[in-house]
């Protein structure tokens, strides 16, 4: 019985210095979890050996098991500070730049305790979103130095695709000619590698993305050449509408992606003063948009699509023509009292918001188109602020007979 009692102490010894000696080499577990092909959810404990743009080699007993990027939906490194790093990314979900930065700042100091093997392999993932804080915040020539290191440590980063693209737009804010050739080599890169590679179908949101920078670098160099250049600017949407018209890119894209092409494509339709199709267009993207509450998008939009039926006011008539103004006046409206517009443009909008007063001839049409003009003249910037000088006299002098009807109506 002694015997047996001193072997079962001695069993449970070695097993506690065998946890202590795990625990001590830094033994705890990384976990993946990723989508199942019946659509659950999985979760899978392991070692994390590799980890790149094709996904996830994790390491359960000797065997290995490969997750394809696709199909991740998270990941955790044992041995890191995750709840820094998630932290972190709760705050950048949040808009919380700065706040992020700090808590990967803390996240990255860990990557010291991971085994060697992993220390790139998680660091990537820290350091790409500092370099993205930095991108949110403007600081552009840290994003250029972070894709520079991730590239010298990674060529093959899980960001690869990511990296590529927000190199070249913030390469964009200081030099456009060298961000346009940036943008067409990662179009050129990637589609090569998804081409070459298996289960690489989500990155073609990325070469739709590059694809799109090239071509709105191209629309805005064709726009201030200062000759009209009608048929490229045709050649360039139709490339637009066929990113659009493809089912396997459009469906992968958010809604953000989405807004961002369809106003390119909006601008190279004002170019070409197409604006009947525009009109038309901007209706079914302005739905989407207010479902999504995308406010920046809608900002945009709403500026656009003004413009657009007012373009269409000159060719108008009669009922029509009070239609199209009454539009105009609702989205200038809308655009100018709800987001915040540069002076420019709130001026414009102020303007025409005025002239619609002065043909639809509402109640009281002189006071209130005279009130917009007086603000678009205060504003004093863009086209829209001198018209609004220039208008403003005649105005003044005019009848407005539905002004006097509250009078006389009180002296009866």
């Amino acid at each position: 019985m002694t015997c047996r009692i001193r072997n079962y102490f001695i069993c449970l010894a070695m097993m506690l210095c065998g946890l202590a000696s795990s625990l001590a080499a830094g033994e705890a577990q990384d976990m993946v979890t990723f989508k199942a092909r019946d659509g659950s959810k999985k979760e899978q404990e392991g070692r994390i050996t590799g980890d790149d743009y094709k996904g996830i080699t994790l390491s359960v007993q000797g065997a290995t098991i490969p997750v394809g990027r696709g199909d991740i939906v998270s990941f955790r490194y044992g041995n890191s500070d995750y709840k820094s790093f998630e932290a972190g990314l709760e705050r950048f979900n949040s808009g919380e730049y700065e706040s992020a930065m700090n808590a990967f700042n803390a996240a990255s100091r860990s990557v010291s305790r991971l085994p060697e093997a992993q220390r790139a392999l998680f660091g990537q993932h820290v350091l790409y979103y500092k370099m993205m804080c930095d991108y949110h915040m403007g600081k552009y020539e840290d994003v250029e130095k972070a894709v520079a290191t991730l590239i010298d440590r990674i060529p093959n980063s899980a960001w690869k695709f990511q990296i590529g693209y927000y190199e070249a737009k913030a390469v964009e804010a200081r030099d456009p000619s060298t961000a346009l050739q940036k943008y067409n080599m990662r179009v050129t890169e990637y589609a090569e590698l998804v081409k070459k590679e298996r289960n690489l179908g989500w990155a073609n949101r990325w070469i739709a993305l590059c694809k799109v920078g090239s071509l709105r670098l191209e629309l805005v160099k064709l726009f201030k050449s200062g000759a009209r250049n009608e048929a490229k600017v045709k050649e360039k949407l139709e490339e637009i509408k066929a990113i659009k018209g493809t089912a396997a890119i459009w469906s992968i894209l958010e809604n953000s992606d989405k807004a961002s092409i369809i106003q390119l494509e909006a601008d190279a339709m004002e170019y070409l003063k197409e604006y009947g199709k525009l009109a038309e267009i901007l209706n079914a993207v302005v739905r989407t948009a207010q479902q999504s509450n995308d406010r920046e998008s809608l900002r945009i939009l709403y500026l656009k699509r003004a413009n657009a039926n007012w373009n269409l006011m000159d060719k108008a008539s009669g009922a029509e023509k009070n239609e199209l103004a009454q539009k105009v006046m609702f989205d200038y409206f809308r655009a100018d009292l709800t987001y915040p517009l540069g002076k420019a443009d709130s001026a414009l909008a102020n303007y025409r918001i005025a002239e619609c007063f002065l043909l639809l001839q509402k109640p009281n049409w002189k006071e209130r188109a005279l009130t917009h003009l007086q603000k678009a003249k205060s504003l004093g910037a863009g086209p829209g602020a001198e018209e609004a000088k220039k208008r403003i006299p005649a105005v003044e002098q005019m009848n407005d007979p539905t002004a006097a009807a509250p009078a006389a109506a009180e002296n009866k």
